[in-house]
């Protein structure tokens, strides 16, 4: 996804002593590294289930595959893994180890054909646990990494076995282990996480999931009024395959806007957005409400009501 940031211009008047900020240590590495792992997700069990499943749909657009279902295997307590499976193109060994495990390099950047854009997602098997696998099915060979918090606290990636493949099996799989007590809360939240996909992903062992969406009031281009038990009920943008809960309260409206546009986004509607259109915070878990965002939501508001 492309960034609504645009480059700074800064014009200087006289000469100055400038110090670029920076990371000045392993040890501060190690730190930022921690915050990037641990601390940036509220919950971490969406966070895995939302990352690498989304991470796994822009490989199908990547490679013409949009009409693909992806794969996803959820954790029993006879098998207590959880796995995401693409079909794309996979990844070559310098594609691992120069692009996937470098914190903020992304080769999405440049595209609102795709969700990623922070470089962050990919390592988030390390905000559930100390390591998790990865297996790349690339021009006829498929090679297992390990990732694993090492000794440093940096995180390693180690190539552990290679095999022939057929060249026509291709793509990423990710195995994340998954702690017992945790098992029915993978299932819980895999519902709630996947049920805005566009192309809806196949499950394993999710016969008890329902993915199915609400019952529509009435729709049009791109929105939909969704049938509620309650008289309020907050309206989500889905961008990205991802619903995203509208903060009516973090919008700042004038008051020709406010009674109208304020009622209405209130009143239950699920509202599509084009990737780009509007800027998601760093953990991915919620909208960030700048005024890029806001004059989005808005104009969407307009042409519904």
């Amino acid at each position: 996804m492309k960034s609504s940031i645009k480059p700074a211009k800064v014009q200087r008047t006289g000469e100055f002593e400038e110090t670029q900020f920076g990371i000045s240590s392993n040890e501060d590495m190690t730190h930022i590294f921690e915050i990037l792992r641990s601390k940036l997700y509220s919950d971490k069990i969406i966070a895995v289930i939302r990352e690498y499943s989304t991470n796994a749909a822009d490989a199908h657009v990547e490679t013409g595959k949009e009409d693909l279902p992806i794969k996803i295997t959820l954790p029993t307590s006879m098998e207590p893994e959880f796995k995401v499976r693409d079909f794309g193109e996979g990844l070559s060994e310098e594609d691992v180890r120069t692009v996937y495990c470098m914190y903020g390099r992304s080769t999405k950047r440049n595209s609102n054909d795709f969700t990623g854009q922070l470089g962050l997602g990919s390592k988030s098997g390390f905000a559930y646990g100390d390591n998790f696998i990865i297996v790349s099915y690339h021009e006829g060979t498929k090679t297992t990494y390990n990732a694993y918090i090492d000794e440093t606290r940096l995180g390693s990636i180690a190539k552990i076995s290679e095999e022939s493949c057929s060249k026509s099996d291709t793509g990423i799989e990710i195995i994340i282990s998954v702690g017992r007590y945790d098992i029915h809360d993978f299932s819980r939240k895999a519902e709630r996480t996947l049920k805005y996909f566009s192309v809806t992903p196949e499950i394993i062992n999710g016969s008890s999931l329902d993915l199915s969406r609400p019952d529509v009031i009435m729709e049009g281009d791109g929105w939909r009024h969704i049938k509620s038990p309650y008289y309020r009920n907050e309206s989500t943008a889905v961008m990205g395959n991802i619903g995203y809960p509208i903060d009516v309260s973090a919008i700042t409206w004038n008051e020709e806007e406010e009674q109208a546009l304020r009622d209405l986004i209130s009143a239950g509607f699920e509202i599509d957005f084009e990737i780009g259109e509007l800027n998601i915070g760093a953990n991915r878990e919620a909208l960030e409400y700048d005024k890029y965002t806001q004059v989005n939501i808005k104009r969407k508001c307009e042409e519904i009501s």
